[in-house]
């Protein structure tokens, strides 16, 4: 099995398997401490754009515009 086809697996609070491909891992890493303080304050926050298209077709690129979306209205967003 070659690197780009492994995977990393987790349980959800609800007991889902959640199953992520490993060449998601730095993308994941660099965005889950903005992703947390949403979280915190119970907001959704989604990666969206080029960089995701780019990570489900597995084109190998060193850099990613990373572009979100929120359901936090601008003036929650500090």
């Amino acid at each position: 099995m070659t690197s780009k086809n492994t995977a990393i697996a987790r349980r959800t609070a609800s007991n889902l398997l959640v199953v992520v491909p490993e060449r998601f891992a730095p993308v994941l890493a660099e965005v889950a401490p903005l992703g947390e303080l949403f979280r915190a304050q119970r907001k959704k926050l989604f990666l969206v754009g080029g960089s995701v298209r780019d990570l489900l077709i597995d084109r190998a690129t060193t850099e990613f515009d990373l572009d979100f979306t929120t359901d936090a209205r601008p003036d929650e967003i500090k």
